[in-house]
């Protein structure tokens, strides 16, 4: 929560990234790559000295020169944004289940442009 909101992430957004991104803990590749930070296309990923190190990488990526300019949930993936710069290639199953994770975290309904950002950084 302390990563998140340093970089004025909401704290529910970014642990459904991470229920996202692992598919429920299935695919950590090593004890401290929360998330799967530094994972490619090839399947490289990066490992971290410690988990607070990883968080800090995850929040930091969508505060990166690439996605700093996004607010809402639906502009970091396919399925709101057809071609600018995305975090998630999926047009719809990432989007899907952040929203859908989000809302049940929350108890309430969480709109496709939901804004994730607690205050611009």
């Amino acid at each position: 929560m302390e990563e998140a909101l340093a970089w004025g992430i909401d704290p529910t957004f970014m642990m459904c990234v991470w229920l996202a991104e692992t598919s429920l803990w299935k695919y950590l590749k090593s004890a401290y790559n929360i998330w799967n930070v530094g994972n490619n296309d090839r399947g490289d990923t990066k490992d971290f000295p410690n988990a607070r190190s990883a968080i800090a990488a995850m929040t930091a990526t969508f505060n990166n020169k690439f996605l700093w300019k996004y607010n809402t949930l639906d502009q970091l993936s396919r399925y709101g944004n057809k071609t600018g710069t995305i975090y998630a290639s999926s047009d719809s199953n990432w989007h899907n289940n952040i929203t859908k994770c989000m809302s049940h975290v929350k108890w309430e309904y969480i709109p496709d442009d939901f804004k994730y950002r607690t205050s611009m950084q």
